[in-house]
């Protein structure tokens, strides 16, 4: 692999659809570790991973990790658990 590219965003709610956007990218094939900020009290998050190969300079996906979803503490209601 050249790299991997993570992708994150809210999840689906209520009609509501959210695409993952890209926010962090690692180049070359190692180990890699990553962590949100900012995220909103009691809210859902889904994040996915995808592996790429560079092919004329361009990326070309072809790997993707399953997509891991997990809600933020909230102190009204308690901590939760992950959804999936």
């Amino acid at each position: 692999m050249d790299g991997y590219d993570v992708f994150m965003s809210k999840c689906n709610n209520d009609g509501d659809k959210y695409m993952p956007e890209l926010v962090q990218t690692f180049e070359n094939n190692s180990t890699f570790s990553w962590s949100a900020s900012g995220l909103l009290p009691g809210t859902c998050y889904k994040a996915v991973v995808k592996a790429y190969i560079l092919v004329k300079g361009e990326k070309q996906y072809v790997r993707s990790s399953l997509m891991a979803h997990c809600v933020t503490y909230d102190d009204q209601h308690g901590s939760t658990n992950p959804t999936k």
